[in-house]
């Protein structure tokens, strides 16, 4: 028996101790998928401009021409900063990927965790998400 009213559904199964509830994966319809490809698809053009962006930057700062040391130390850190922000880029553009290889593959919004339906709300805040809000929970209490 599969219980609707819930925001994630369950499966009801009778055991030798009782029931039991497993949560059950309901693909989300095609519609509710196209949306969340092109909001990915969105995002993963605005990471483009902005690493775009910062290895333009980065390239004007190696061209930099220092006159004292104080200059060259605010250059460095600035660099560094850079760096990190590539960093970050490359990790959520490979999240994206990830997220958008799972819609073609009918796994998106698929707990990795508990195999149970990652809650659209979550989805919406978090498209790269591969957990649901319960399965996140318990992970942060451990």
């Amino acid at each position: 028996m599969i219980n609707t009213a819930a925001a994630v559904q369950t499966l009801v199964v009778p055991s030798a101790e009782g029931t039991t509830k497993e949560k059950v994966f309901v693909p989300l319809s095609k519609t509710k998928l196209e949306i969340f490809r092109q909001q990915l698809l969105k995002i993963s053009e605005d990471k483009i401009e902005v690493a775009i962006h910062l290895k333009e930057t980065l390239k004007e700062s190696n061209n930099h021409v220092f006159g004292n040391h104080q200059e060259w130390g605010t250059d460095t850190q600035s660099t560094s900063v850079i760096a990190i922000q590539q960093d970050l880029c490359d990790k959520d553009s490979k999240e994206i990927e990830t997220a958008l290889i799972r819609i073609q593959s009918g796994v998106y919004g698929k707990c990795k965790t508990c195999k149970g339906n990652i809650e659209e709300g979550r989805l919406e805040a978090l498209p790269t998400t591969e957990i649901c809000g319960d399965c996140s929970g318990a992970k942060r209490r451990v």
